[in-house]
């Protein structure tokens, strides 16, 4: 997997991350966001770092592991499990049967007086369970959440694809199914009670609604507003009356809506679907232009799987201190190709 190149040149606040961590062969490859903490047998030192640039080129981890090899050549590699703001979480195998979790947290680099990178070994398992957040004493808290209005519009099942956070004092956050519609909850309340709200329907009605969603619709929240975006594939007949892609001949999906510019989506492409290579394309919606195109290396994953996410990198938020939108807005981007 090819690594983009840190120029040092200045970035904006979101960039894309790719999901698959590059793992490196010796400690010497470091730069101002590296971060480094011993796994939790003590018997490593990992190194984490960020090599990044500006969208449309998507930036990746990097991670080295000092001592013994943790895991056989067989393992599974470092993954990104989430990421949030500025804070990354990742998993790195420690043994052929165990993962130490990591948050890393970038700095503010190249801030004067400003403070490093770092990253935390959690000593404790994220629990899997419906509600359950970090206290400031680092106790996890449970408590199953109350659902008294019923999804009239959605299946009789909710498949989460992505989380979104709204905030405000209630710590408002949203559960996504990319097909259906989001189950929001105000996690700081003591009562907290689940509450549904649908999405729009498909733009092609006849849309069967199944497989990964995400190679068509993307939601995040920026500004306090929720932007949601849906990439329906638009046919126009050639000289000879038979129908054609507007990108034609290359496969187009993967809608990621940029969380620094709210009228920028980034798209994936390839000539086949099959490809290790492809390309992602910034297209600004307020002028219905190209604004850019950057290659990508894609061979880690299949076809339009999953690849890379939008990731908030240069706001340094102190501990609890966030800007909070009074109120949030629903909008909608429909991408037509």
């Amino acid at each position: 997997m090819e690594r983009p190149l840190t120029d040092g040149a200045p970035l904006p606040p979101s960039i894309l991350l790719n999901l698959q961590i590059y793992t490196a062969t010796t400690c010497s490859e470091r730069n101002a966001t590296t971060a480094s903490c011993r796994t939790g047998d003590g018997a490593h030192d990992v190194q984490v770092t960020l090599c990044a640039a500006a969208p449309p080129r998507v930036s990746c981890l990097q991670v080295y592991c000092s001592g013994p090899a943790p895991a056989p050549a067989s393992a599974s590699a470092p993954f990104i499990i989430a990421t949030e703001a500025g804070v990354i979480l990742l998993a790195v195998p420690v043994s052929s049967s165990r993962y130490d979790y990591f948050v890393y947290k970038l700095g503010q680099v190249g801030e004067e007086g400003a403070g490093a990178s770092s990253l935390e070994l959690l000593s404790d398992t994220v629990p899997l369970l419906p509600l359950a957040r970090r206290h400031a004493r680092r106790k996890w808290i449970q408590k199953p959440p109350l659902f008294n209005q019923r999804p009239e519009h959605a299946d009789s099942y909710h498949v989460n694809h992505t989380v979104i956070t709204i905030g405000g004092q209630a710590g408002t956050m949203g559960w996504v199914d990319l097909w259906q519609g989001i189950l929001l909850c105000d996690v700081l309340r003591e009562d907290s009670r689940l509450w549904y709200i649908p999405l729009p329907p498909p733009l092609l009605s006849s849309r069967v609604l199944e497989g990964c969603p995400r190679n068509a619709r993307d939601i995040v929240v920026v500004d306090g507003r929720i932007r949601y975006v849906e990439l329906q594939i638009r046919t126009k007949p050639d000289s000879q009356g038979t129908a054609q892609s507007m990108l034609e001949r290359l496969h187009t999906g993967h809608p990621t809506l940029s969380l620094h510019d709210d009228q920028v989506v980034y798209l994936m492409t390839k000539v086949d679907h099959r490809d290790d290579k492809a390309w992602v394309l910034a297209v600004d919606m307020r002028n219905k232009t190209l604004q850019g195109v950057a290659e990508f290396t894609a061979d880690r994953v299949p076809g339009f799987s999953f690849t890379y996410t939008h990731c908030m990198i240069s706001q340094r938020m102190a501990s609890g201190n966030y800007i909070i939108p009074e109120h949030v807005v629903c909008e909608c981007f429909h991408i037509s190709e």
